[in-house]
């Protein structure tokens, strides 16, 4: 089976962020004796990294929701002639990942989800999204950002032990597009349930969570675990950004999905 007839992996994104995430990751991958040659994408959602928050054609930006996100996807996916793929998200890339298997479930042939969760927002974390979202237009402060969500994307012993990676961090929050970050706390804020999506998969699955994630709790990682009758890989001293903390194990649990992925 050559590289074309594989499915292709498809590496989506956490919030604030862009593809660089997942970079580690893909290092983990080709380095590895068990990879075989396949398409990878890491797309950008819009707003982010090199794509832009307005569609090309008119210069509109649609209403806020997860499945214009999806649909971006969709549409990447058809650009590169690619019929069947892998996706993994993590955090917001979980999100939209799970908005595509209600999009397009018959071209999803495997599904990783990351340091995410299936519910919808509760009543406070939906109005901080607003609120954010709201500063964020008015000309809010992103560095300001920066300092308040650290201590949630990443867990105590990379905060403590690993400097340069915290920087990293904070150099691309920095870089993002203060009206991209309120278009998309307002897609977050509107997600829906997504348990029917991953009780009704058939592919294979596996969800990856790091321990120290102040983000995403077990509880939801359990959730997800028993809809898609797959067991959580733990990763110890890891919090909500286990690609960049721990790109070697986040690597181990994809080359397993796509070993059985077909």
């Amino acid at each position: 089976m050559s590289s074309i007839d594989r499915p292709a992996l498809i590496l989506l994104h956490a919030f604030p962020l862009d593809h660089r995430v997942w970079d580690d990751v893909i290092g983990c991958l080709r380095e590895s004796p068990r990879w075989i040659e396949r398409v990878v994408l890491t797309p950008d959602f819009r707003g982010f990294g090199a794509t832009p928050l307005a569609d090309s054609n008119d210069a509109t930006i649609p209403a806020p929701s997860l499945d214009v996100l999806a649909d971006d996807v969709l549409t990447g996916l058809d650009a590169a002639g690619i019929e069947r793929a892998v996706v993994a998200g993590v955090s917001l890339g979980g999100y939209v990942a799970m908005a595509l298997l209600r999009r397009a479930p018959e071209r999803i042939v495997g599904l990783g989800l990351v340091d995410t969760k299936p519910g919808p927002d509760g009543v406070d974390a939906r109005a901080n999204r607003l609120r954010i979202a709201d500063d964020m237009k008015a000309g809010g402060n992103v560095a300001a950002l920066a300092r308040a969500m650290l201590p949630g994307l990443l867990g105590p012993t990379t905060l403590t032990e690993s400097p340069e990676l915290v920087e990293r961090v904070r150099d691309w929050i920095h870089g993002a597009d203060p009206l991209a970050i309120a278009w998309v706390q307002r897609a977050m804020a509107q997600r829906p349930d997504s348990i029917q999506e991953l009780r009704d998969f058939t592919g294979p699955a596996t969800i990856v969570w790091g321990e120290d994630d102040a983000l995403a709790g077990w509880l939801e990682q359990d959730a997800m675990a028993q809809a898609l009758q797959v067991p959580v890989r733990r990763i110890e001293a890891v919090g909500h950004l286990t690609p960049v903390e721990a790109p070697v194990e986040v690597a181990a649990a994809i080359h397993m999905l796509l070993d059985v992925a077909t």
